[in-house]
């Protein structure tokens, strides 16, 4: 298989690979660890699973990023996340030069600006806020 080794929502490896033949591909996307084995398995290659560089989730991902240009524009950033843990983020594909695009620290949980985004920009009320909490719609 010949392609690009690249990272998506916590996948390592995740693309789509040529094959011997003509318009022959395979998508692969490898999420967990459990899953790394077993591609390495099943492509006949198990000693791959104990290089260090990719032994864990983490270790594939922090060395997928081949592409020297990616690497110096420190596309892919190492973040701390209270329910995901340490992962690789992708930063957005563009700079610019008057609003940096620097990730907000520490990262956000699914719905901890909720209360916030609800009541100071579009002036929700206590009443309301705890009424739509209670129905389920914010949570």
């Amino acid at each position: 298989m010949h392609g690009a080794i690249t990272t998506q929502h916590g996948a390592a490896p995740h693309g789509v690979y040529h094959c011997k033949g003509t318009e022959r591909w395979v998508s692969i996307a490898v999420f967990s660890d459990k899953e790394w084995e077993a591609l390495c398995k099943v492509t006949g290659n198990p000693a791959r699973t104990k290089s260090p560089k990719s032994d864990t989730l983490l270790h594939r991902t922090e060395n997928v990023d081949h592409d020297l240009q990616l690497r110096h524009r420190k596309h892919f950033e190492e973040m701390e996340h209270a329910e995901m843990g340490l992962h690789l983020s992708e930063r957005p594909p563009f700079r610019l030069s008057k609003t940096p695009s620097e990730p907000q620290r520490p990262f956000p949980s699914f719905g901890e600006h909720t209360e916030y985004v609800a009541k100071e920009i579009p002036g929700m009320g206590d009443e309301e806020f705890a009424e739509l909490i209670g129905a389920g719609v914010l949570s």
